[in-house]
């Protein structure tokens, strides 16, 4: 794999860690303007809930499954024990590969 390869997935994987935040921001503010303004628009927000908790969750799926492009393993997910007994941890806040600590950054 070439190194502007690598680049490359590293920035894309940056960009949905970014993307992910900036969805959920948004929902936020969106929650929050809509309960201050009249009910037409909560209720407005109650139709776009589903569609944004569905956006977040195929963007959680995505990050999920992205592999790391130095050590080629699953970025934000380890399994404690190599065996096939050990349970995965997932942090899909890291900044580091959680294998060989390779940063976003």
């Amino acid at each position: 794999m070439t190194e502007k390869h690598k680049i490359s997935q590293l920035r894309a994987l940056k960009f949905f860690c970014l993307l992910s935040w900036m969805i959920f921001g948004a929902l936020l503010m969106a929650g929050l303007f809509a309960v201050s303004l009249v009910e037409t628009l909560l209720t407005a927000f109650g139709l776009l809930f589903p569609v944004w908790l569905l956006v977040l969750f195929l963007l959680s799926i995505k990050l999920g499954a992205s592999k790391c492009p130095r050590c080629g393993e699953y970025f934000h997910s380890t399994r404690k024990r190599k065996d096939l007994t050990g349970f995965y941890r997932y942090n899909l806040f890291s900044q580091k590969c959680l294998h060989c600590a390779l940063d976003l950054n």
